[in-house]
């Protein structure tokens, strides 16, 4: 009798132990991994967050895409380039942490397409691979496909399934694939509900396609908690987008140029005051892009 407790007490503790080591894992397995075009025309950047955070988190691993690579699942990675972290405290009872990691791609080359992860090369905790194609030049955009951009507002983590699995097929079909998705506000429903938990939720099920298209977005009334934080953290868009919590900016793809601007801040004067309403709109970009623009 006292050997048979003594192995169950032993199995009891082995089951614990790979218990602890699946949870640590999990905390440190990249999630809601998705690209951004950058301020200049040939960057890309790449988002995600861990629950937990280890030195060298915030790696991409990526990879020119040739004809050859297109059946391979992990390609050798040709580049590595390391970039910033940053731990987000939700606003909420619980204060739970994320942390959100972020690395931006250069000098690649218009058009072309790479494969890559996100992730920690010391222990090894990397996304699966992915695949992007850089921002299209004007003069690729003229010569076809035409471009191509899709718009989507108020999606929610359990609303939206449907659409977003429509969504990824067009993504994963390379002839049907767009150039970038802009999604005008309203996220989740919401990013922040259960301490940030159905925002990390909703991140996993747009990371399909947010990891392989361009996801450019601007913010809605129901990212409001906490001053907009959790918008704020968890997105990266360009040029002065960076500085003012990703509210207002505004990026050129082909003949075309997408302004965003913070519509919220007429309606919520508690975050929001004449001085920044003043800035976002001496900011406002006037008239069309410059005719040399993204040649």
């Amino acid at each position: 009798a006292g050997t048979a407790t003594m192995a169950r007490g032993l199995v009891a503790f082995w089951l614990m132990a790979v218990a602890a080591s699946a949870a640590t894992a999990d905390e440190h397995a990249p999630s809601g991994v998705h690209i951004a075009f950058g301020t200049r025309d040939d960057e890309m950047s790449v988002t995600w967050h861990t629950l937990a955070s280890n030195p060298g988190d915030a790696v991409v691993e990526y990879s020119l895409l040739v004809l050859s690579d297109v059946s391979a699942s992990k390609p050798a990675p040709s580049s590595r380039v390391e970039g910033t972290t940053r731990a987000f405290v939700d606003g909420g009872p619980e204060r739970s942490v994320r942390f959100v990691h972020r690395v931006v791609l250069s000098n690649l080359a218009p058009g072309a397409t790479y494969k890559y992860r996100v992730g920690n090369p010391a222990t090894e905790a990397y996304s699966r691979w992915f695949d992007f194609v850089a921002k299209r030049s004007r003069a690729q955009i003229a010569a076809g496909p035409p471009l191509k951009l899709l718009a989507l507002c108020d999606q929610g983590h359990r609303e939206s399934a449907g659409v977003l699995q429509l969504v990824a097929a067009e993504v994963g079909d390379p002839s049907t694939r767009p150039d970038a998705l802009v999604h005008c506000g309203d996220f989740a429903y919401d990013l922040d509900t259960y301490s940030g938990r159905n925002g990390d939720r909703f991140l996993a099920d747009v990371e399909p396609i947010a990891a392989r298209v361009p996801y450019m977005t601007s913010q809605g009334n129901h990212e409001r908690a906490y001053n907009f934080s959790h918008y704020a953290e968890r997105f990266t868009m360009p040029g002065d987008g960076a500085s003012n919590g990703n509210a207002y900016y505004s990026f050129d793809v082909g003949p075309t140029h997408v302004v965003a601007i913070n519509a919220e801040a007429f309606f919520w004067p508690e975050y929001f005051d004449a001085n920044y309403m003043r800035r976002m709109y001496e900011w406002l970009p006037r008239g069309p892009p410059a005719p040399d623009a993204n040649p």
